[in-house]
C-alpha cells in the first residue's frame, strides 16, 4: 500500500480569495465529484480510442467512447515530474523549474488545483505509485490525504550476492485505487477530488517479477513490444474495475473522470537516435502525444475535440466544469467552449525537458516539430505527424523558409515563459528514497524501462 499523510494546509491567500468569490460558487451539493486518472507513460497512439488495432484497452476504449476524446494532446514535458506539475498547477515547466530528479520540486507560490478547490470546500485525496511525485517534491500540496509511493524493487538492491532488504514494492494500481476509494467512501455527502498515479505501463519491462501475472494478460508476447501492449490491457483492466466501483461508492456522482498520462514511451520509434527507447531525453511525438479524454454528467452530450490542446488546459477545464472561479495565473485555457463546438483558436504550443544532461526545448505548428536547444538553436526540423528519427527525417536543409518560422514561435515562448529558480526541498533525499527513484530508471543516468 502507498504511504498515507496529511498534506499541507490550505494557503491563507487562497482561502482570502476563494472566500471573496464564494457568491459566485455553486452550492456544494450540486457540484462534480472529479477524478484524475493517470496511467504513467502511456502513448496516444497505443490505445484503441486514438487508433491502436491490438485488443489491448478495450475497457477503457468503452468509456472513452462515451465522453469527449481530444485527437490531439500534449504533454508539455517528456518525464514525470515537470509534465504532472504543469497538470496540477496550470503552468508550463518553465514557470516550475524542474530541471533536476534528486531535488527540485512544486515552486511553493504556485497554487495547485487541489488547493484551489480544497479551498472551495472540496474533499482532495491524491495517490501514486511514482515516487516522482511524493510528498517531499511538493506534490501533496491542497491534498487532505495523500498517499506516497514506497517502492524499493528487491531485486535491484545494490549487492545481489546478498540477500535481499528490500520488502517493499512498487504499488500496484488496486492498491493506489484503494486509497482513492476510501476517501470517496468515507465522504459521500461531499464533493470530492480524486488525483491518482498508476505505474502499471511504465513498468512494462522492468526486472525479473514482472507485474504481468494473469495468463490472459500475456497475448501478444512475441509482438514487437507486445510486453507494452500487454501492461496497458493490464492497466486499462484495473481502471475498468476501480471506475465500477467507485461508482457504485455512495454519494458518488461520476461527474467528471479525466483519463490521461504524463508522457509516452520512445519504444521502438527513434532507431537512429540513442537513449530514445524511454523517456525524458527525446521531444518527439512518441514521448508527447498523450490519450486525454472526459468522461461523466458533466460533459454528457458535448463532443470531440480534434484540434490541438494541452495538459496545461486541465485545470482551467476542471474548474469551469466545476464552477471554481478560475486562477488569473494559469497558462492554458479551458477546453469547455471546444467541447461545445466553439472553433478552436490558433495557439504556440512546445515542450521542455531538462533531463540527466539533456537540454531541449520544441515548439510545433502547421505540419512541423522543430526541436532545439535551451537557447532555441534550430537542432531539427521533423514532420510533426510523420516519421521522426533524429538526423535521418531531419528537414532542416529541405525546408529553409521554415527555419524563420521556427526561430520566431521559440521566441515567442521563450519570452512569454522564462526559466525560474527551482524549489527544492529542505532536506536532501535519504537512502531509501534515492533507491526509490533509482528502481524506475532515474538518477542513474538512464531512461530506459
Amino acid at each position: 500500500m502507498p504511504s498515507c499523510s496529511v498534506s499541507r494546509t490550505i494557503p491563507a491567500w487562497l482561502l482570502a480569495t476563494t472566500t471573496a468569490c464564494a457568491g459566485a460558487s455553486a452550492p456544494v451539493d450540486q457540484r462534480p465529484d472529479v477524478l484524475i486518472l493517470l496511467v504513467d507513460t502511456l502513448r496516444a497512439d497505443r490505445v484503441g480510442a486514438w487508433g491502436w488495432p491490438r485488443d489491448s484497452s478495450e475497457r477503457l476504449d468503452r468509456r472513452v467512447a462515451q465522453g469527449v476524446r481530444f485527437a490531439r494532446a500534449w504533454a508539455p514535458s517528456s518525464w514525470t515530474r515537470p509534465s504532472v506539475g504543469t497538470l496540477l498547477t496550470g503552468r508550463l515547466p518553465p514557470h516550475l523549474g524542474i530541471t533536476d530528479e534528486a531535488s527540485h520540486g512544486l515552486p511553493a507560490e504556485l497554487p495547485t488545483l487541489a488547493e484551489t478547490l480544497a479551498a472551495q470546500g472540496y474533499v482532495t485525496c491524491g495517490a501514486t505509485a511514482n515516487p516522482n511525485l511524493n510528498a517531499r517534491f511538493g506534490f501533496d500540496r491542497g491534498f487532505q490525504r495523500y498517499s506516497d509511493s514506497t517502492v524499493v524493487f528487491p531485486w535491484m538492491q545494490e549487492d545481489k550476492r546478498q540477500p535481499s532488504t528490500h520488502t517493499e514494492h512498487l504499488p500496484t494500481g488496486p492498491a493506489v485505487y484503494q486509497a482513492a476509494l476510501d476517501c470517496a467512501e468515507a465522504h459521500p455527502n461531499d464533493p470530492v477530488f480524486l488525483f491518482v498515479d498508476v505505474m502499471e505501463v511504465h513498468e512494462y519491462a522492468r526486472g525479473p517479477e514482472g507485474i504481468l501475472t494473469r495468463p490472459d494478460l500475456r497475448g501478444h508476447y512475441g509482438a514487437p513490444f507486445g510486453e507494452y501492449d500487454d501492461a496497458v490491457r493490464t492497466a486499462a483492466d484495473q481502471a475498468d474495475a476501480f471506475l465500477q466501483r467507485l461508482s457504485a461508492t455512495s454519494g458518488w456522482n461520476n461527474g467528471v473522470v479525466v483519463f490521461l498520462s504524463d508522457h509516452g514511451e520512445g519504444l521502438g520509434s527513434h532507431p537512429s537516435v540513442p537513449g530514445s527507447g524511454g523517456h525524458g531525453l527525446v521531444l518527439y511525438r512518441s514521448n508527447l502525444h498523450v490519450p486525454l479524454a472526459f468522461w461523466g454528467t458533466a460533459v454528457a452530450g458535448l463532443q470531440d475535440v480534434p484540434d490541438d490542446v494541452g495538459l496545461v488546459d486541465v485545470p482551467s477545464t476542471v474548474l469551469e466544469l466545476t464552477q471554481t472561479p478560475a486562477l488569473a495565473a494559469m497558462d492554458g485555457q479551458s477546453l469547455v467552449p471546444q467541447m461545445r463546438g466553439a472553433p478552436a483558436e490558433k495557439r504556440t504550443m512546445g515542450a521542455w525537458t531538462r533531463f540527466q544532461g539533456v537540454d531541449l526545448d520544441a515548439v510545433w505548428f502547421d505540419d512541423w516539430l522543430c526541436v532545439t536547444d535551451s537557447t532555441g538553436g534550430l537542432l531539427e526540423l521533423q514532420p510533426r505527424m510523420g516519421d521522426q528519427d533524429g538526423s535521418q527525417t531531419d528537414q532542416k536543409n529541405a525546408h529553409p523558409a521554415v527555419l524563420s518560422q521556427c526561430t520566431d514561435t521559440w521566441q515567442t515562448l521563450a519570452q512569454a515563459h522564462p526559466w525560474r529558480t527551482a524549489s527544492m526541498p529542505s532536506e536532501p533525499l535519504s537512502p531509501p528514497e534515492r533507491r526509490q527513484l533509482e528502481q524506475i530508471g532515474y538518477l542513474d543516468g538512464k531512461s530506459e524501462p
